[in-house]
């Protein structure tokens, strides 16, 4: 009579015994295998979807964040020029009612500290009023110091315009005498003619917006979400770009070339044709928006300038775009993936012992 430890050697090693652990060890397999992979799968999938619709809610975000900015420039321009000091200096520009003006200017500029100048240029495109911001301080520039900027593209446009109607500049850089001011300074120009009670034109009002409070405002939103958003204009050159050092191509004759266009050409031909949308390249993901700043001027007819003359407002438009690149992306997913690798390694471990202890079970009774 064999001892039990060769029976069980006999068991264990029988073809019998295998082939029972197999039959019952392949089918539990192949169906967890399936069903974790598909679970995997779906986390992943789940796991891209996440990754969009936070892209997508960044960029509406900043979208918001530029409307309020213009809605703002807006409402401040409109309590500005319809102002009574500033009805009584177009009517009557005297030394008292300029001072009255220029009064009402620094509180103003005091308080919300999103503006370079205010001033009132009269009809023939001198100065009347401007009042500076220099650092914390607010500046009223004495008359000799006033200048003549009839010849500057923001006069003549803006002083074309009818009562209804608000000018609205390219964001761009603040330049002196045609010369980009040292250091860079963002502006965006908003303006609207001056009527006296007559109804005859007088002059403009013009607000000189610091653009740096708007991208300090995306930046904090860059922060938040642990990645940067671009800016970019209609001609493709980067207001905020992934470096700084991008921005302001158009301003200078040596960076005609530092566009979004030439750094990512595939993704431009999509990202310009389309108002909005998101889409994998070859970089990840991207995701885009268009914001048109005009449009936010409600109440008003408003024309904009883009150095290419006149515009309307769904030809004067700014693109949101973000990337996030297929590193971000892998690092995220792999987390499914590595979890789903482990959880099928330990559950083919346990259904292989389960199945061989069955096998071993039945075909120890067998003999």
């Amino acid at each position: 009579m064999a001892s039990a430890p060769q029976i069980d050697r006999e068991v264990l090693f029988s073809q019998q015994f295998l082939i029972n652990s197999l039959r019952r060890f392949l089918p539990a397999a192949i169906l967890l295998t399936c069903m974790i992979y598909l679970s995997y799968s779906s986390t992943s999938s789940i796991g891209r979807s996440i990754i969009e619709e936070s892209e997508a809610r960044q960029l509406r975000q900043c979208k918001q964040l530029i409307s309020d900015t213009f809605q703002h420039l807006h409402s401040d321009l409109r309590v500005l020029s319809n102002h009574p000091e500033v009805a009584a200096f177009i009517s009557d520009p005297s030394p008292e009612n300029a001072k009255a003006v220029a009064d009402v200017f620094e509180v103003v500029m005091s308080v919300s500290k999103t503006y370079d100048q205010i001033r009132v240029i009269d009809s023939e495109g001198r100065e009347s009023i401007r009042v500076r911001l220099l650092g914390d301080e607010t500046i009223v520039t004495p008359p000799p110091d006033l200048r003549d900027v009839s010849k500057e593209y923001y006069f003549s446009d803006a002083y074309a315009l009818t009562k209804s109607q608000i000018f609205v500049s390219a964001l761009d850089l603040n330049t002196v005498s045609g010369v980009v001011e040292n250091p860079p300074k963002p502006t965006i120009r908003v303006a609207t003619p001056l009527y006296d009670k007559a109804g005859t034109k007088k002059g403009i009002l013009i607000l000189n917006y610091l653009g740096y409070n708007l991208l300090s405002k995306l930046d904090r939103m860059d922060d938040q979400y642990g990645h940067g958003v671009m800016l970019v204009n209609r001609e493709g050159y980067w207001l905020k770009g992934p470096d700084p050092e991008d921005a302001w191509g158009f301003m200078y004759k040596d960076r005609l070339l530092d566009t979004y266009q030439n750094s990512f050409f595939e993704e431009w031909h999509q990202v310009a044709s389309y108002v909005s949308g998101q889409f994998y390249s070859d970089t990840g993901l991207v995701t885009y928006d268009t914001v048109y700043p005009l449009k936010e001027l409600a109440n008003y007819d408003s024309v904009g300038e883009h150095r290419l003359g006149w515009l309307k407002s769904r030809q004067y438009f700014w693109k949101l775009v973000s990337h996030i690149d297929q590193k971000r992306i892998r690092h995220i997913t792999s987390q499914s993936r590595h979890s789903a690798i482990g959880l099928l390694v330990l559950a083919i471990i346990l259904i292989a012992a389960a199945a061989g202890e069955l096998a071993y079970t039945k075909a120890k009774r067998a003999a």
